[in-house]
């Protein structure tokens, strides 16, 4: 059977983004299981190719950067984010592998929230490229629910769908680079120099994982391109020892309570630093 041609449209077709992504299985299940799920060709080429023309247009951009801070254990990172009409596309997507995940009995509903990043490196020799350093994405956000009281949720997975440039190699930087399989988190040993995997962002490939997961995004070293990308995490209901684990202030931030013993990275807010 012939392809049909794509129409951004299909976007709003369920059906549709179905036959897209059902072909490489339950994604979200798999990084249930502890998998670092990267697939290739993740959509139709000329989905992909959109999504991308999509964010390139994109003017609307912030520049996020943070200093590491020890005390508030804040971890460094900079480059700019944007939130405009290739992300609401993708987060069609992003319900659609939720609807897979959801439907089997047991499974938490979740709820995606994507943002377009874009990481680059200015001209010149001592310049130092878009960048996150080693963190697990770990967070709770509050949900203000119709009666005004607030409802706790945690990130549960996280996704990236790269838009970079046709060639993307691994000397052009801004490689994801997976820590977790380098320590053995139940006795907290291993170092953050032991061995690790590390992904080239190449266009089209996604990549997901179970939060919390220790990774990081290495500086981009190249001048001439800039790696585009959609993230995001899916969320659900925290837990009882999630919310207990943590102080929540007046203010709705949260903060890792003293007597915490995990290494997690604390978050004040629902600050996007992944990917």
């Amino acid at each position: 059977t012939p392809r049909m041609p794509f129409d951004e449209d299909d976007f709003y077709d369920f059906d549709v983004i179905h036959k897209w992504v059902d072909g490489h299985g339950d994604v979200i299940r798999r990084a249930v299981a502890g998998e670092l799920v990267v697939v290739d060709d993740f959509l139709p080429s000329d989905a992909a190719r959109h999504l991308r023309q999509l964010v390139r247009d994109e003017s609307d951009w912030s520049r996020d950067r943070i200093d590491e801070d020890i005390d508030n254990d804040d971890v460094a990172h900079e480059f700019e984010a944007s939130t405009g009409p290739a992300t609401s596309l993708f987060t069609r997507v992003a319900m659609a592998l939720a609807s897979r995940y959801g439907s089997s009995d047991g499974c938490d509903a979740l709820y995606p929230s994507f943002t377009a990043s874009r990481y680059s490196r200015a001209p010149g020799a001592d310049t130092v490229g878009d960048r996150i350093d080693i963190h697990d994405d770990f967070a709770l956000s509050p949900v203000e629910l119709a009666n005004g009281e607030c409802e706790w949720n945690a990130r549960r997975f996280a996704g990236v769908l790269y838009l970079t440039d046709d060639v993307w190699t691994e000397a052009d930087g801004g490689c994801f680079v997976d820590h977790n399989a380098s320590r053995d988190d139940a006795n907290d040993t291993g170092t953050d120099n032991a061995p690790m995997r590390r992904i080239v962002p190449a266009f089209n490939r996604f990549v997901a994982f179970a939060v919390p997961r220790r990774h990081a995004v290495e500086p981009v070293r190249t001048t001439s391109k800039k790696r585009h990308a959609i993230f995001g995490w899916w969320y659900a209901a925290a837990t009882d020892k999630e919310i207990n684990a943590h102080v929540v202030d007046d203010d709705m931030k949260v903060y890792y309570s003293d007597d915490d013993d995990d290494d997690d990275d604390d978050i004040d807010d629902d600050i996007d630093e992944d990917n």
